[in-house]
């Protein structure tokens, strides 16, 4: 594991993370629809970067708080992972607006049993029958998972 930090840029900055996840325990996998309540702070950005590990991105949109026609708004272009530094290059067809917006992604990712992010677990009920059940470690960088 790199001790190595990587910084995000600032020029889109976020304020408040809205998550909801849905866990499939049998096939040991996880969806995700996450509303990121981000500050567009330098004209002409067209991508956004973000922390992201062991996910698959499914679907991106991008709403300004300062327009009214969904159209004006740009559409993702390409979604380009960095393994190495576990991040995910969000590039849009336009530059986004300065100001408020929200940022909407649909991603899926595993439950793997490394405890950490979003992981399975297991306990046993009652009856001493063991049970396989979702657990989370959102620790900064186990966050990104």
């Amino acid at each position: 594991m790199s001790s190595e930090r990587v910084l995000l840029p600032t020029d889109v900055y976020p304020s408040h993370y809205s998550l909801e996840l849905s866990p499939d325990l049998e096939k040991l996998e996880f969806y995700c629809d996450e509303v990121i309540d981000v500050e567009v702070r330098t004209e002409g950005v067209s991508e956004i970067t973000l922390h992201s590990k062991e996910i698959f991105i499914e679907k991106v949109t991008f709403k300004s708080s300062s327009l009214l026609l969904e159209a004006t708004n740009p559409t993702i272009a390409e979604i380009n992972y960095n393994v190495k530094y576990n991040t995910v290059r969000l590039v849009f067809d336009g530059a986004l607006p300065v100001g408020t917006g929200k940022l909407s992604i649909r991603y899926r990712g595993i439950l793997n049993g490394d405890m950490a992010g979003f992981y399975k677990s297991s306990y046993a009920d009652a009856h001493g029958v063991k049970k396989t059940m979702a657990s989370t470690q959102f620790e900064a960088l186990d966050a990104r998972r």
